[in-house]
């Protein structure tokens, strides 16, 4: 996996250094990941002075965008803020490493998080999460952000070999993406699952006696012209078979004699 550095001054009333690292990831993994992807215009650029959840004072760079473009997510509304730690204000400045910046005017393509509680937005991976757009080769390519520090992004630990051309993605290959990526977790939703109905008795099971069952059958009724329950009827059965058994073996036994 790669990781960049990226180093920055901080000059408040002297200069201290920071450093933002970033794991570069594969498009397709930082697309997936992305509630809201929008495309659309900075209209106008803003540096406020906000607390943080400290109550620490901070300044806060606002961007009002102009959204021409909802390429994914719920995201309403023609325009919506965006905000990044930093900026300057009053001679004041704060400068946050790996931030991205807003230039008014300009056309952007923003990944963004999902809304803050005044309804604001944040860019998802600081400066990774915004791109611009190159209109110079007939295609509208993205340009800066992910595509600026990873080279095919792919999901592979080894950097490319020297003269491998540079993976481009254009606004189209990042909608046909989205498309993907939404039909394949719709197909992946799991159907309803519902209790089957009771199994109805196997015929085989239900109407063939087993071989045990057969034998028991055979032991428990020699009579075979009695009728099933007849308990008196069998019972006389056994006492006659008996009783010419015992006249079998007299016999015999008088012979031998």
């Amino acid at each position: 996996m790669n990781l960049h550095f990226l180093f920055a001054l901080c000059s408040l009333h002297g200069s201290t250094a920071f450093a933002t690292s970033f794991f570069i990831r594969p498009m397709e993994e930082v697309v997936a990941g992305t509630p809201n992807i929008v495309r659309g215009f900075v209209r106008s650029v803003r540096v406020e002075e906000q607390a943080n959840e400290r109550g620490i004072r901070t300044l806060v760079t606002v961007a009002e965008l102009e959204v021409r473009e909802v390429l994914k997510g719920p995201l309403a509304g023609s325009r919506i803020e965006v905000k990044r730690a930093g900026g300057e204000k009053n001679g004041v400045q704060l400068e946050i490493p790996g931030a991205p910046e807003f230039v008014e005017n300009e056309e952007t393509v923003l990944f963004l998080n999902e809304p803050l509680p005044d309804r604001s937005y944040e860019v998802r991976d600081m400066t990774l999460g915004k791109f611009g757009l190159d209109r110079s080769g007939g295609k509208e390519l993205l340009t800066g952000g992910l595509l600026a520090y990873s080279h095919d992004h792919a999901a592979e630990d080894s950097p490319p070999a020297a003269g491998t051309p540079r993976r481009e993605w254009s606004v189209a290959d990042l909608r046909r993406l989205i498309e993907k990526q939404g039909n394949r977790t719709a197909s992946r939703t799991p159907a309803p699952v519902s209790s089957p109905p009771p199994a109805s008795p196997s015929p085989t099971a239900s109407t063939a006696p087993s071989a045990s069952s057969q034998a028991v059958s055979a032991t428990a009724s020699p009579d075979a012209g009695s009728a099933p329950g007849d308990s008196g009827t069998g019972l006389a059965g056994v006492l006659a078979v008996a009783a010419g058994l015992l006249l079998v073996i007299a016999i015999l036994i008088r012979r031998k004699g």
